[in-house]
């Protein structure tokens, strides 16, 4: 079973272009959760799960081609935004996602060590 791989970043000054439209004058402050969308494949492909600013709390719609709520076009905005490549925060949100994913590769050390120790252990038995 795959492990899902998560990591929040933060976002500030972030200008939402929502129906094709810049607004100019918002900047949005806030964290985003990325989530692994493939973790068998490609693991460091990631997607923004959910969105915080400043403790009002965005889900991902269920359908992001059609956002119907100002909540899920907003959430579009900044999502397309964090996963594109093209933006700053996008590279951002993809270098960090990426040392997540290499971090959550590497094995754990204690759990080496307590394997070695019940090798011995089994070894001794035997």
């Amino acid at each position: 079973m795959a492990v899902t791989i998560t990591r929040e970043i933060e976002f500030e000054e972030l200008v939402p272009v929502i129906d094709e439209c810049r607004i100019e004058g918002m900047m949005l402050y806030g964290t985003a959760t990325l989530a692994s969308n493939d973790q068998e494949n490609e693991p460091r492909d990631f997607y923004v799960r959910e969105v915080d600013l400043s403790g009002f709390h965005i889900d991902r719609p269920r359908d992001m081609r059609f956002p119907v709520t100002f909540r899920d076009k907003l959430f579009v905005a900044i999502a397309s935004q964090i996963e594109s490549m093209a933006t700053h925060i996008g590279r951002y949100a993809q270098a960090e996602f990426s040392e997540a994913v290499e971090s959550a590769s590497e094995p754990d050390p204690d759990q080496a060590h307590q394997q070695r120790i019940d090798d011995q252990f089994y070894e001794a038995a035997e």
